[in-house]
């Protein structure tokens, strides 16, 4: 493998549930070397709930505390986690979360391309 570490937040849905927050099934973090990676690791730590995943890298000057890491997160977790990084690192309110506004903008587009995608396969 080689290289070092990073960590990919991972979040994963099923576009077969209805439509609305029921296809969202969590969100995990793992250390990994990339995207792929990241993806074995989340089965090897139990925190794949399966489904389609997106994935990112997390900024270094984002890093979330140990308790995040390697474990199936819900949308509750994620709210406590991004308080706690704001915190931890004195982010503004305007630009809170384990990434800047314009990675989140990037996640949302790809993520609008895999639903329509998914949507023209039923």
């Amino acid at each position: 493998m080689g290289g070092t570490l990073k960590l990919w937040y991972m979040s994963f849905a099923d576009a077969s549930k209805p439509e609305g927050p029921q296809q969202w099934l969590g969100a995990c973090i793992v250390d990994a070397n990339d995207a792929i990676e990241a993806i074995q690791e989340a089965w090897r730590q139990k925190c794949n709930p399966g489904g389609t995943v997106i994935s990112l890298q997390i900024r270094e000057d984002r890093y979330p505390p140990d308790t995040y890491i390697n474990r199936l997160l819900t949308y509750d977790d994620l709210t406590v986690m991004q308080d706690e990084i704001s915190k931890m690192y004195d982010i503004p309110k305007y630009e809170q979360g384990i990434v800047t506004h314009d990675e989140f903008e990037e996640y949302q587009r790809k993520r609008r391309m895999l639903y329509e995608h998914q949507g023209s396969k039923h």
